[in-house]
């Protein structure tokens, strides 16, 4: 999915873009960054995992609950990726806001692992909030995006 935004951005002749990705977005986001850097200005990485082990416990468990009571190819995927080193988001020199709800699906330490790696990267944390408060609560956001972006 990375290369296929990265031709897209190549099919629009488009020199550099700013890019939002959300979850599964976020993810596609960094590996475009890791991949073709050179196209993308800046970045924001809402609710963003490197790993499967990044989920918290309770939300791991009740991912697992969800398989095994529907084998949904989805739940299998989530265990399974990304798989992401943080010794490859070292080389990421795009800046880059991080964004992660207070009570996210994914531990709050994998963020700060994140943003310590990433040498252009600063993390907010959203307070009171959770995975789908990008979704619901996006005029949150706005102020931050257009601090960032502009």
């Amino acid at each position: 999915m990375a290369e296929d935004i990265y031709h897209f951005i190549k099919a629009l002749s488009l020199k550099k873009v700013n890019i939002i990705g959300f979850s599964d977005g976020a993810i596609i986001s960094l590996i475009l960054a890791m991949k073709h850097s050179e196209v993308i200005e800046k970045m924001a990485l809402l609710g963003v995992n490197l790993k499967p082990e990044d989920f918290t416990e309770e939300n791991y468990q009740h991912l697992k609950e969800a398989y095994e009571k529907t084998n949904d190819p989805l739940c299998k995927l989530m265990f399974e990726q990304p798989n992401i080193e943080l010794e490859d988001v070292k080389k990421v020199l795009v800046p880059t806001l991080l964004l992660a709800g207070e009570q996210d699906l994914f531990k709050a330490e994998s963020f700060w692992l994140l943003k310590d790696a990433m040498p252009h990267a600063t993390l907010k944390i959203m307070k009171g909030h959770g995975h789908d408060s990008y979704i619901t609560n996006q005029d949150l956001l706005y102020p931050d995006f257009k601090e960032f972006f502009l």
